[in-house]
């Protein structure tokens, strides 16, 4: 659990900072993120969301205050794991549902839904 529990930390660090130098540790590189935005249904391969997030004004770059936290991890096995997260990102609040595995003795983030909740 606390393998997981420092991936979702980190995973936090990259939406609040932006920077994209760890997110080939946070994401696998045949991740999904999915979401029903205003135009409909959304998919994004993790190399798309990388650069989403390189183009973004990081939180941090204005020293907005940071909003994170776990509301729940659900370990099935030694290898797979859910968890569902909360951020405040840019005066948006995302709820995001991560499915997880570990892959080669490390954790990470295969897919990702997400939607936009009310403050």
């Amino acid at each position: 659990m606390k393998d997981i529990i420092e991936l979702l930390q980190r995973y936090f660090d990259l939406l609040y900072t932006c920077d994209v130098g760890e997110f080939d540790k946070i994401f696998h590189d045949n991740a999904k993120l999915q979401t029903v935005g205003s135009n409909g249904y959304v998919i994004l391969r993790s190399a798309e969301y990388k650069e989403v997030l390189r183009k973004r004004k990081s939180p941090a770059s204005t020293d907005a205050a940071r909003e994170d936290e776990i509301v729940t991890i659900d370990q099935s096995s030694d290898t797979s794991a859910f968890a569902k997260t909360r951020a405040l990102i840019n005066g948006t609040r995302y709820c995001d549902y991560l499915s997880l595995l570990r892959i080669d003795g490390r954790w990470v983030i295969v897919a990702k839904v997400y939607c936009v909740v009310a403050p």
